[in-house]
């Protein structure tokens, strides 16, 4: 009786939980890197590291001040860019191992017995 009342919970809310975690941990990432933010503010400046151009007009510091707010942006979009892609690398990595564990999760109750018997 115990063994048809796991059975009945394994393949029915165990199932969908582990079919809920194997797409909830993967969001869970992309938010724990920020990605949607980091997506939106890509080219942002580093820091909001911003030079004032100061008053009056001086084409020598006009220039200066643009190549430093260019440059600022730069850097920002490259460490945004990259924790983009960490953030995507580790989100589907979790979702592969995820998805390999509900596999394996379908066919466990088989998979003890047959390896109990084989003696592994």
């Amino acid at each position: 009786m115990f063994f048809i009342s796991y059975l009945i919970w394994h393949y029915t809310t165990g199932l969908r939980n582990a079919a809920f975690n194997t797409l909830a941990y993967p969001l869970a990432f992309l938010e724990f890197f920020s990605v949607p933010h980091l997506a939106r503010t890509l080219f942002s400046t580093w820091h909001h590291d911003i030079m004032s151009y100061g008053r009056g007009f001086d084409p020598a510091d006009f220039l200066w001040v643009l190549a430093g707010n260019i440059l600022s942006r730069i850097i920002g979009a490259i460490v945004r860019a990259l924790a983009i892609a960490v953030g995507i690398f580790t989100s589907i990595s979790v979702f592969l191992i995820r998805a390999f564990f509900l596999f394996l999760w379908i066919f466990l109750p088989v998979l003890i017995p047959f390896l109990f018997i084989r003696g592994l």
